[in-house]
């Protein structure tokens, strides 16, 4: 459904390892590496990972955005919302605050939709976190 909204290609990007990821890539490709990084994931945990740590991850992909923002862009997350490498639910909040407050984004702001987050859930464990994201943080911080 969304192979249409990029004309030069999608990007995916893993928590569970940089080697997954692909940019500017036709959606075939990104099915393949989904299919791929689904089939690792359910094999037997690796001990040496500790969980996702979702504020660094943020910052991170913000950060390579605000390098170039010149396209708009739909930041789309599958998720179980427990991110249990990160610190506090806070510092998601905090990492999603300061990328909207930052000026660049602010400008681009006054363009409906420019720059979007959608947390997509699989499973119900971290709903709630999910939900509070979505439905309080514009109100808690007056941001869009």
């Amino acid at each position: 459904m969304i192979g249409s909204l990029d004309k030069d290609g999608l990007d995916i990007e893993f928590t569970i390892g940089k080697s997954h990821n692909a940019s500017n890539a036709p959606v075939r490709k990104l099915l393949q590496k989904f299919a791929k990084v689904q089939e690792e994931a359910l094999q037997p945990r690796d001990p040496s990972r500790t969980g996702t740590d979702m504020a660094t991850i943020l910052g991170q992909i913000f950060s390579e955005y605000l390098r170039d923002t010149s396209k708009a862009m739909t930041l789309i997350l599958l998720t179980d919302g427990l991110w249990q490498g990160t610190d506090s639910d806070e510092d998601v909040e905090t990492s999603i605050v300061e990328f909207l407050r930052n000026a660049t984004i602010e400008r681009k702001s006054t363009n409906l939709r420019w720059f979007s987050i959608e947390f997509v859930s699989f499973g119900q464990a971290g709903i709630k976190k999910l939900e509070r994201l979505d439905d309080e943080l514009g109100g808690k911080y007056d941001i869009r």
